[in-house]
């Protein structure tokens, strides 16, 4: 857990591993503005041979503010340390009730 008292942000950070790879994400608040928050969550897999790797790799991040959340994904496949395929997309969702 860290305090920025500059931002005025509380942030927890972890990272564990999590069934066949290792996952790690960073949580943060605004401590003034409690509708600013964000996510970022990534999960990386490494599949290694003698003749042969491969790596998996994942990324989410969901952040929120008064109007309302975002949330983008990457996700990339390396084969022996070359790009195989890559892929990623957002989508945005208004605040309702408020």
């Amino acid at each position: 857990m860290t305090r920025d008292l500059v931002a005025g942000t509380l942030t927890c950070n972890y990272r564990t591993n999590s069934g066949v790879g290792v996952n790690g994400s960073s949580y943060t608040v605004s401590l003034h503005r409690p509708e600013q928050a964000s996510v970022v969550s990534d999960f990386r897999y490494n599949v290694v041979r003698p003749d042969w790797s491969c790596q998996v790799y994942a990324q989410c991040t969901t952040q929120s503010d008064a109007d309302g959340m975002r949330h983008t994904v990457e996700t990339k496949i390396t084969v022996n340390g070359e790009p195989y395929w890559r892929k990623s997309w957002a989508t945005r969702v208004p605040r309702l009730g408020w």
